[in-house]
């Protein structure tokens, strides 16, 4: 099957009909398309992408920037709308010139929906000891195995794959009547862009990937470059927390705030953490922090975790609903089991069980206690899905792309980069960002400015790197 799909011809499958926008999301048009669920039957069973656009601002386009935030698995149309205004005063200048497209992957937000478990389900994935770090793995596999047989209960799960992505994109890109796709992919969205530029060079534009992921031969090893990245990540945070006088959660040096932060971690080995009228489990403490140091903001995190010290894990909690796609009333909008059905069909884990899941994790927390168990979470729940093996994805037929990443991102480690540029060629170029948090273009001015200058004119070359800022 991998064969076919791959030995597909781009113009194999009938073009979708020009696309027909409408107002949905402000400021965005929508509009669906159809593609085949599996790429390798263009005849067969059907399902549809949600496509938003954002018209450029100064009336008439000069191109059509396709947008991929990572994840994979958010409502992506959706955040988008959301996050417009930040993205008009961040890539201004970009957005007055080109459209902005961006697109709900197959299984997400108003695209076909893969539907897993109920939020009852999901709400005890979270409370369960994911790092396997417990004496037992009953309760884990318990719960593993209802989220794997609940999403493969849909065809659509066998067809979440990087390659099946990017020819959705191509189809994207045909029904637009765009010649060239020029993408800005963040973090999973790196990856997105590399199968594209591997299977579409002839299409394939200006293409910046920030901070990308860059898949490893197995999940295992993907995990001890992150639990190293966040590792790296704390460092920085104690020290910023210590320098800061506003850093609620501060100490004398960086080794004091260490130990409160020790402390906090221990209490919920043998007990979750209150949360006005829920609590907070050692799982989504994991989440909290990734997504603490993902944001870069040492005296926010700090204060956040100061609360939870003090006996209110509300805003940790608050951090964890948001990585996991809970809404206060209690619903998940499908970003987490999405997020896991993908990455555990796509890339292979090693263990065949979840007792040899928990001899790697052991090994991987004695090598690095303070983030080990951080790292493995949610990743057990791949034990027993079945991932065919990935192609190799090699982009250097492709125009040179921009490849930016940031010196301590705590989310997708700085070696992900040079692995990228290795598979994308050796024309293309690297621009560094020296400070802290994940996908460099939220945090720093000149980076977006690079970014948008690439866009423009790709043939120039771009600064080396960029400040902390």
């Amino acid at each position: 099957m991998l064969a076919a799909l791959l030995s597909c011809s781009a113009d194999a499958p009938a073009p979708p009909p020009p696309l027909g926008f409408t107002p949905c999301a402000d400021p965005l048009e929508c509009a669906d398309v159809t593609v085949p669920l599996d790429w390798s039957a263009p005849g067969g069973a059907k399902i549809t992408l949600r496509v938003g656009r954002a018209r450029a601002l100064d009336g008439e386009a000069a191109g059509v920037v396709f947008l991929n935030p990572g994840g994979p698995g958010a409502p992506m149309v959706e955040r988008f709308a959301a996050q417009y205004g930040t993205y008009r005063v961040g890539f201004g200048k970009a957005l007055a010139r080109f459209d902005v497209v961006t697109w709900d992957v197959r299984g997400a937000g108003l695209s076909t929906r893969l539907p897993c478990v109920d939020d009852t389900t999901l709400d005890q994935l979270r409370a369960a000891d994911l790092a396997l770090e417990g004496a037992s793995t009953a309760g884990v596999e318990a719960l593993a195995g209802a989220l794997r047989v609940g999403c493969q209960k849909s065809a659509l799960a066998g067809h979440l794959d990087l390659a099946t992505q990017a020819r959705d994109l191509e189809a994207i890109r045909k029904a637009l009547g765009v010649e060239r796709v020029a993408f800005l992919g963040y973090s999973y969205g790196g990856m997105l862009g590399l199968a594209y530029a591997s299977l579409f060079p002839e299409h394939t534009g200006a293409m910046i990937l920030d901070s990308p992921t860059a898949l490893g031969p197995d999940l295992e090893a993907d995990l001890t470059g992150v639990a190293e990245a966040r590792a790296q990540g704390l460092e920085r945070f104690f020290a910023a927390c210590a320098a800061s006088a506003t850093c609620a959660f501060g100490g004398a040096d960086p080794g004091a705030v260490a130990s409160r932060f020790d402390a906090l971690v221990a209490r919920t080995t043998t007990a979750k953490l209150p949360a006005g009228t829920r609590s907070l489990s050692r799982t989504d403490l994991g989440f909290a922090i990734a997504d603490g140091l993902r944001v870069g903001d040492a005296v926010k995190l700090g204060a956040d975790l100061a609360k939870a010290e003090a006996g209110d894990a509300s805003a940790l909690l608050a951090r964890a609903d948001l990585a996991t796609g809970r809404d206060a009333a209690g619903h998940y909008d499908g970003t987490f089991g999405v997020h896991v059905a993908i990455v555990c069909g796509d890339q292979r884990l090693s263990a065949a069980s979840l007792s040899a899941f928990a001899s790697f994790g052991a090994s991987l927390r004695a090598r690095l206690p303070r983030t080990g168990w951080m790292a493995l979470s949610p990743w057990s729940l791949c034990v027993g899905w079945s991932a065919p093996p990935r192609p190799e994805f090699k982009g250097d037929r492709a125009p040179p792309p921009l490849v930016v990443a940031g010196r301590f991102d705590p989310i997708t480690p700085f070696r992900n980069a040079e692995a990228m540029r290795s598979l994308l060629g050796p024309s293309t170029q690297l621009l560094v960002y020296e400070g802290d948090g994940h996908s460099a273009s939220v945090h720093s001015a000149c980076v977006r400015d690079a970014i948008t200058g690439f866009l423009i004119d790709p043939k120039l070359p771009v600064r080396a790197s960029c400040p902390k800022e």
